[in-house]
């Protein structure tokens, strides 16, 4: 790995160097040029910082706020989402922890690594649907694996603002994603920052709807 590269690896296990490297406009505009080229891992690093996600199930009423660091694409969101929610009690079998491992870049792939929808998840056009129905949402609205997570929309109400949208339903289409979708050699991680209650989960839902309707207006 050439010294750059190990320069992005380390600056992704290291917040205080994250936080020194984007602190220089000039460096951030060098950065920028490598967005869309074959070394778009550092502009992925810089330009994904610790950010909010709001993941709604409203079929079970329950909402959480989640932190994600450096993940860039769906293949790593889908697996971490899913293995947070079916640990806090949603119905579902978790992905390998050697997968997990590797996804967040503390281990080696395996051969067939692998990652199964153990959900649906859904962008906020899907929302104009009721949360019954979220399945005969047009694909278009589907999160997919080749998804950039930049592209998700911002919540715009008070319980979370500016947080990426999520919306999570039973799985409604077969999907499994390669491990070539994650960059096993940067740090990445998700946490747990809150759970709604269900009453806010039906609150955010709503404001959600709301939101979504909007798009269309």
């Amino acid at each position: 790995m050439s010294g750059a590269g190990l320069a992005v690896v380390a600056i992704s296990f290291d917040l205080a160097a994250h936080a020194k490297a984007t602190a220089s406009p000039e460096f951030m505009d060098l950065v920028e040029l490598t967005k869309d080229s074959p070394g778009r891992s550092i502009y992925t690093v810089l330009h994904t910082p610790i950010k909010d996600l709001l993941v709604i199930f409203p079929t079970e009423k329950r909402a959480f706020l989640m932190g994600i660091f450096n993940i860039d694409v769906y293949f790593g969101l889908s697996a971490l989402v899913s293995d947070i929610l079916i640990t806090h009690g949603l119905p579902g079998e978790r992905l390998p922890p050697e997968l997990i491992a590797h996804i967040k870049g503390d281990a080696n792939p395996a051969a067939d690594s692998a990652v199964d929808g153990r959900f649906q998840f859904y962008c906020l056009p899907a929302a104009q649907h009721d949360a019954s129905t979220l399945h005969e949402a047009p694909l278009q609205s589907y999160a997919w694996g080749e998804m950039p997570v930049s592209a998700l929309h911002l919540y715009q109400a008070k319980h979370a603002s500016a947080a990426s949208i999520l919306i999570a339903g039973p799985k409604a289409v077969n999907r499994s994603w390669g491990g070539r979708w994650s960059n096993s050699t940067i740090r990445c991680d998700m946490f747990l920052k809150k759970e709604f209650t269900s009453a806010e989960a039906e609150e955010i839902w709503t404001e959600i709807q709301g939101q979504a309707k909007e798009l269309t207006a």
